[in-house]
């Protein structure tokens, strides 16, 4: 938007770029055409908010929020629920049940599904074998929700010995993660063979990534200058201690079979976490993206970009800079999605990055719950649910 730096800099104190036209109306006005603006519209960061309840309880208003929104907040208790009902001002009509409520407490869902407590479960990993088992009755209920996110190992390319792409490639070789996916995770995720998740518009079915293949990882990392010499390698993930997931001690286990490398798992907490993340001081680390929107952009020219701030491997390609530069400007979506694919795969060929899984996100839905829907972002969508009552 025209005038964002100015504002974000502190050259001025609002956005010239952003005019309003009347109570209901804004104009936005843009410095260069953004094929994918209307996409970051549908994001919480460009939600309506009341000025006015957030300049006068900036600490607490988030409790419950003057929105314009279907719904309003009822109730918002930490850790416990939250209560939303409908929001009757709403401009395209309010919702069609009465209450929704969020059940933040513990226990298991499935049981409490199973007793009638709830209408709608999530079911983690370790429990969707038994769901799914022939001898259980909740069978009938689920429904698997493909997300718009990925899982991944980054590796920092200013840092030895990710700086050789030889030992990136060798890595990624050394990784099984269908073996971590079936033993670990009972199938619960679809194994990324790139970036773009197959729900996403845009996903590149014929993108082509490293296989698991150990032999030709060991070849690889001979063939590295690190070979013979390989400097300590930490693996950082957010944690509070303790043992490290399972997975990533599979990983090690894996790269110590196929490289003869001893991988140091090391957990920091989050807001550390982040910090290092953010100041691309990590050397390896495991971390993940959930779409804001349903665009490539929002993956491949987020997480990839030299100019990205989120670029935690430091990976910096000028054909990639180049292709992502022109499919933002481009109005045609398969023009688009061609180059996308076309930077994806330089980038998975490049190995910045070792994709893990892309989510999903398994469920237990009553069959009187009508219109319900699971986006796959971070953002829910209750709009249209409905109750059906009619069986009762």
């Amino acid at each position: 938007m025209v005038g964002v730096r100015d504002k974000f800099h502190g050259r001025a104190d609002d956005i010239s770029g952003v005019q309003v036209i009347d109570e209901y109306t804004l104009r936005i006005e843009l410095d260069e055409p953004v094929s994918y603006f209307l996409q970051q519209l549908t994001y919480t960061v460009a939600y309506v908010v009341d000025q006015d309840q957030i300049e006068d309880d900036p600490n607490n208003w988030t409790r419950r929020p003057n929105g314009t929104g279907p719904f309003r907040v009822k109730t918002f208790r930490p850790l416990e629920e939250i209560v939303l009902i409908p929001n009757d001002r709403y401009h395209l009509g309010p919702p069609r049940v009465d209450e929704i409520v969020f059940s933040l407490s513990g226990g298991s869902l499935s049981t409490r599904f199973q007793n009638d407590e709830i209408h709608i479960a999530i079911v983690p990993a370790p429990e969707l074998a038994g769901v799914l088992s022939g001898e259980s009755e909740l069978a009938e209920f689920y429904r698997p929700s493909p997300q718009l996110s990925i899982s991944y190992l980054g590796m920092n390319l200013n840092e030895p010995p990710f700086d050789d792409p030889l030992v990136r490639q060798a890595f990624a070789h050394a990784t099984n993660r269908q073996a971590v996916n079936e033993v670990l995770y009972f199938d619960a995720f679809i194994v990324a063979d790139g970036i773009l998740p197959p729900t996403l518009p845009g996903y590149n079915e014929s993108i082509s990534t490293y296989p698991y293949d150990p032999e030709r990882a060991a070849e690889l990392l001979a063939q590295s200058r690190y070979a013979g010499n390989m400097p300590r390698i930490v693996l950082t993930f957010s944690g509070t201690g303790g043992d490290p997931p399972d997975a990533l001690q599979a990983y090690q286990q894996q790269w110590r079979d196929a490289l003869g490398v001893e991988v140091e798992v090391e957990a920091i907490e989050w807001a550390a976490y982040l910090r290092e993340l953010r100041r691309g001081t990590l050397q390896m680390y495991a971390t993940g993206w959930i779409a804001d929107y349903a665009d490539p952009e929002n993956f491949v020219g987020k997480l990839f970009s030299s100019d990205s701030r989120i670029n935690h491997s430091n990976y910096s390609n000028p054909r990639v800079d180049a292709l992502l530069e022109e499919a933002a400007t481009l109005q045609d979506p398969e023009a688009r999605y061609r180059l996308y694919h076309e930077a994806e795969q330089i980038i998975i060929d490049d190995a910045p990055i070792i994709p893990t899984f892309w989510a999903i996100r398994h469920y237990l839905v009553r069959e009187c719950v009508q219109n319900w829907v699971d986006p796959g972002t971070i953002v829910p969508k209750y709009r249209f649910i409905e109750i059906d009552t009619s069986g009762e």
